[in-house]
């Protein structure tokens, strides 16, 4: 009793409350199926205008198990309406209901399947026509359904302007074709000038062609590609139907095939040959223009890594040219030392030998056999200590300058002679010509500037081995060998 009293007193709050938790439920739903459908919030407007980079169906995103193709489309920008053409079974009706279904989730308020910042305006209706409407009923054909549903539409955007959206299938179908196109012709140009967004379906040759010259209008065409749909969206572009295509396609017998070809008239034939073979041509080009741009990207990468290398090289080069410089910097200065050294200790027995001429031109008139003895003895001391200290710096420069197969002091060498470097320094194994003779130091064997690869390398007189000048490009060695390049992924720089 309490409680009902308690319940009957809030019921006003009560009804409140459960309103706003189904608002509140119904909010996550719609957000729930827009995430399903991998849908995003759409700027919306007022203008008619519709810009979606990859558009989708929702009913296949929420079949599951196929990947579903997306469309590019633009409307309410630069043209009011879009005329698809295609073949049979190509997807121009799936287009269509798309358009349709991402209009009604805008006005339910649910994310829309159409890519990365899509704008979807607000439609006051959203009409369509499609499908068979007849009716025995009513007494409607298809054909008169048609008519009628596109009065009832007629009707309903005369005061709507550019906040209606028009969606029609087959348009020009179900009656006489030339007779049935004027008139969806009219139709459609009725619904344009309304100011109605309009998207239309056809295979009317007369409707694709006017469609062409209306400047309120786009043109746009399912692929069509390897004598099968792709279900891809191609802009500014007409379709042919591909009837014969179709029938083949779903297995239709092939001796019906083969009939329906040869009841069609001879330019007929001629065109469905000359298409067949545009669409060879338009594949063959396309792979052509894909391997192309594969090359160009791959040329691109190879110039770029190209060039990452050679400055990676030029830098080593440089660094181990700047080493190359200051080690013979430093050599210099150690000859320098010891050239200096050599002279002060030689003066120094210069110095001893004199002090013994004079204590022999001291002792000259008394018995000076002792000291004739001592002085006998010092000089001979002397002069081994100083061929002793020469021999020794002899025979290191010599070991250092000695290398198997590298020219000598002595040996003749002239500007633009080909040389090898035979030291063991980075360049060991290049050939190149030499550019420049410069020359010694003292107690150091000449300097020459050697071309290597397009730089210009110091080194040694006899670090080198004269050799021949290397062979053109594309020759080959006696016996038919190949000529022997060295391998220089080993060397370490």
């Amino acid at each position: 009793g309490q409680m009902r009293l308690a319940v009957l007193k809030a019921n006003e709050p009560l009804k409140i409350c459960l309103e706003a938790a189904a608002r509140i439920d119904l909010a996550r739903a719609r957000l729930f199926l827009g995430e399903d459908m991998q849908g995003d919030i759409p700027e919306v407007g007022d203008e008619g205008i519709i810009v979606c980079k990859r558009a989708r169906n929702p009913c296949l995103i929420l079949r599951g198990g196929i990947r579903v193709v997306g469309y590019r489309l633009e409307m309410g920008i630069e043209s009011q309406g879009l005329l698809l053409s295609g073949p049979n079974a190509g997807g121009k009706t799936v287009v269509l209901k798309t358009v349709g279904l991402l209009a009604l989730l805008v006005r339910c308020g649910i994310p829309v399947p159409a890519g990365d910042s899509p704008r979807v305006d607000f439609f006051d209706v959203v009409l369509a026509d499609m499908g068979d409407m007849q009716t025995i009923v009513d007494d409607l054909s298809t054909y008169s359904a048609h008519l009628v549903a596109s009065r009832i539409m007629l009707n309903r955007t005369a005061q709507t302007g550019n906040s209606a959206l028009v969606l029609i299938d087959e348009a020009g179908t179900g009656t006489d074709p030339a007779q049935g196109a004027a008139l969806a012709r009219a139709i459609l140009e009725s619904f344009l000038s309304n100011g109605a967004r309009m998207v239309a379906t056809t295979h009317s040759m007369q409707l694709k062609n006017w469609a062409t010259e209306d400047s309120r209008l786009e043109v746009a065409a399912m692929e069509y590609k390897g004598a099968k749909p792709t279900f891809r969206l191609l802009r500014n572009a007409v379709g042919e139907s591909h009837a014969i295509e179709t029938a083949r396609r779903l297995d239709l017998p092939k001796r019906l095939v083969k009939r329906a070809e040869a009841l069609l008239s001879e330019d007929e034939r001629s065109l469905l040959a000359l298409q067949r073979s545009a669409q060879a041509l338009e594949q063959e080009l396309k792979e052509k223009v894909q391997l192309a741009e594969q090359r160009e990207a791959d040329a691109r990468n190879a110039a770029r890594l190209a060039e990452e290398q050679a400055l990676v090289l030029e830098g080593r080069a440089r660094e181990i040219q700047n080493k190359e410089f200051a080690l013979h910097a430093k050599q210099d200065q150690l000859s320098s030392k010891l050239e200096s050294e050599f002279k002060a200790r030689a003066e120094m027995h210069e110095q001893k030998l004199d002090k013994i001429i004079k204590q022999l031109k001291a002792g000259a008139g008394s018995d000076g056999s002792n000291v004739l003895k001592l002085v006998g003895d010092n000089i001979e001391d002397l002069r081994l200590e100083r061929d002793a200290e020469a021999e020794l710096m002899l025979m290191e420069q010599k070991r250092r300058a000695q290398i198997p197969g590298a020219l000598k002091e002595d040996e003749p060498l002239g500007m633009g002679d080909w040389v090898m470097v035979l030291a063991q320094t980075p360049w060991y194994g290049f050939k190149g010509q030499v550019s420049r003779i410069l020359g010694g130091s003292v107690g150091m064997p000449a300097r020459i500037s050697v071309s290597i690869a397009g730089k210009s390398i110091d080194m040694f007189k006899t670090q080198v081995g004269k050799t021949t000048a290397p062979l053109p490009k594309g020759n080959k060695a006696k016996n038919n060998k190949p000529i022997d390049h060295r391998d220089l992924s080993k060397f370490v720089f």
